[in-house]
C-alpha cells in the first residue's frame, strides 16, 4: 500500500522537545472552553506521516508553543522505524495520540479506523471553522467520506505556483510569464525557449497536474470510468501539447530537477512547498507566478493540500492532545509560521502579506501575484475511483508512446470498467 513506501522512506528517528514558561500564549484561532482535562503533567506522541517539516520549525511551531501555554502537556514527535507503519500500529495497539500529516492520507486513516471526530471537542472549544480556509475545510471532510465528520484540522496550506528561471528567459530574450496566464499562454512561451544548444537541451514547460481540473473519474451512480468525456480529453490534449513543445519532452517525474538542479527548465508548474529547492540552489536565479488556468475555469489552479493534525480514536488524551492543537493554530503561532514560511490555514489576509518575511530566500519574489487565484476543489473517492484513477498514469505512458488522445482515453475506460465490474462480482 502507498502507505508503507511513505513510511519506509522517513528516517527512524525521535525528536523530544521541551521548553519551560507559564506565560500565556497569543488569541487562539479560537479562545478554548472550559476544559474537563487534567492538569497533571502528560506527554503526547505526535507521529510525522508524509507531511514534511523540519526540525527547527517542529521546535518552533509545534512543541514550543504547546508548552508555552500549556506546561504540563510536552509533544513527543518522532517518525515511524523502516518496516513498522500505521498498519503495524494498528495491528500492535500502539497508536500515537496524534498524526502530522497531509489530507491526502485520510481516506487510508479511516480505512484503518484511526482518525477521532474532532466535532464536538470544536464546539466544546468555540472553535470557529470560519476562520480557517474553507477550501481546507471541506477537502478533510470529503477526504474522509464520511460527511460531517472533522477528521482533522489543517495547520498549514499547500498550493501551485508557476516556477521559471530567469536566466533561461533572459538568455534567449524572452520575455518572463505573467500571473494569470492561461496553459494555451505559457505553452506558447515555452515554445519560445525550447531548443538544444550547445549539447544542452532546455525545456519550456512541465508538469501539468489533472487534479486542477476537478474532474471525476466514475460516475457515482453506475461506477463506470468516465475518461471518455470532454474534460479528459482536454485536459490530456493540453498535457500532449506541454510535452510536445520543441525539442520535445518524454520525461515524466524529472521535471523537478531539470529545474532545481540541472536549470534545464524554463518553467516549473508545481506545489509552493518546494520552494525551498530553489532557494538552497544558489545557482538558480529564480521567480514565480501564479499557476497557469484553462480558459474555461478562469482563477482556478492547483487543488489546495493541507498539513494537518490529527487525533487518533486510540488517544487516552484526547482534550489534552485538542489543546496543544489550539495552541500550534493560535494567532501568535500562525503569524510566526507564515514568517518562516508556511502558508496558514486560517484565512485573514495578514498571514499572506507576512509570508516568508524571515526567510532571506524570498526576499522580492512574487509572493503576492503567485498566490492571487483559488484552488481548484477536489472530489469524493472509493475504492472505485482508486482503481480508475491508477489509469491515469497509463494514459499518459501511452499518449507518449504515441497514441492519439482518444484512443488512449478509451482504452483507459474500458480496463477500468473491467476491473471495477470484477470488484463488484467479488463483493455480490
Amino acid at each position: 500500500m502507498v502507505i508503507k513506501k511513505l513510511c519506509t522512506s522517513l528516517v527512524c528517528a525521535a525528536v523530544v522537545i521541551s521548553a519551560s514558561g507559564c506565560s500565556k500564549g497569543g488569541d487562539s484561532a479560537s479562545e478554548p472552553g472550559k476544559s474537563s482535562a487534567s492538569q497533571q503533567p502528560v506527554t503526547l506522541k505526535i507521529l510525522q506521516h508524509g507531511a514534511t517539516i523540519s526540525q527547527d520549525e517542529v521546535k518552533m511551531l509545534l512543541t514550543d508553543p504547546v508548552q508555552k501555554k500549556y506546561p504540563h502537556i510536552t509533544l513527543e514527535f518522532f517518525t515511524a522505524p523502516t518496516g513498522y507503519g500505521l498498519e503495524q500500529m494498528v495491528a500492535a495497539g500502539d497508536l500515537p495520540d496524534m498524526i502530522y500529516s497531509a489530507d491526502v492520507q485520510l481516506p487510508f486513516f479511516h480505512k484503518l479506523d484511526v482518525p477521532y471526530d474532532l466535532t464536538e471537542l470544536v464546539k466544546k472549544y468555540n472553535v470557529d471553522l470560519g476562520k480557517f480556509d474553507q477550501q481546507a475545510i471541506e477537502t478533510i471532510k470529503i477526504r474522509s467520506n464520511l460527511g460531517n465528520v472533522l477528521a482533522a484540522l489543517p495547520f498549514s496550506l499547500n498550493t501551485g505556483v508557476l516556477y521559471y528561471n530567469k536566466n533561461i528567459f533572459d538568455r534567449f530574450g524572452v520575455p518572463y510569464p505573467k500571473d494569470g496566464m492561461t496553459w494555451e499562454d505559457a505553452v506558447e512561451l515555452g515554445k519560445k525557449i525550447g531548443r538544444v544548444e550547445n549539447n544542452v537541451t532546455y525545456y519550456g514547460l512541465d508538469n501539468l497536474e489533472i487534479s486542477q481540473m476537478s474532474l471525476p473519474v466514475i460516475d457515482y451512480k453506475t461506477n463506470k470510468a468516465t475518461f471518455t468525456a470532454d474534460g479528459f480529453k482536454r485536459f490530456f490534449t493540453m498535457w500532449k501539447a506541454v510535452k510536445e513543445i520543441p525539442p520535445g519532452n518524454k520525461e515524466v517525474g524529472k521535471a523537478r530537477d531539470n529545474f532545481m538542479k540541472n536549470n534545464t527548465l524554463a518553467m516549473l508548474a508545481d506545489w509552493f512547498s518546494i520552494v525551498t529547492r530553489a532557494i538552497e540552489n544558489k545557482e538558480l536565479n529564480w521567480d514565480i507566478a501564479s499557476y497557469p488556468v484553462f480558459a474555461e475555469r478562469p482563477g482556478i489552479g492547483l487543488r489546495t493540500e493541507s498539513h494537518m493534525l490529527v487525533i487518533t480514536s486510540a488517544s487516552q488524551h484526547k482534550e489534552e492532545a485538542f489543546q496543544a492543537i489550539t495552541a500550534i493554530l493560535s494567532d501568535e503561532n500562525q503569524v510566526r509560521a507564515a514568517r518562516m514560511g508556511r502558508l496558514s490555514s486560517l484565512n485573514d489576509p495578514k498571514y499572506k502579506q507576512l509570508f516568508g518575511a524571515d526567510v532571506p530566500g524570498l526576499a522580492g519574489k512574487n509572493i503576492k501575484g503567485a498566490l492571487s487565484i483559488k484552488s481548484a476543489s477536489i472530489l469524493p473517492s472509493n475504492k472505485y475511483t482508486d482503481i480508475a484513477g491508477a489509469e491515469i498514469g497509463n494514459i499518459m505512458s501511452a499518449i507518449l508512446q504515441g497514441k492519439d488522445v482518444n484512443t488512449a482515453l478509451r482504452e483507459a475506460e474500458e480496463r477500468a470498467n473491467q476491473k471495477i465490474a470484477t470488484e463488484l462480482a467479488a463483493n455480490k
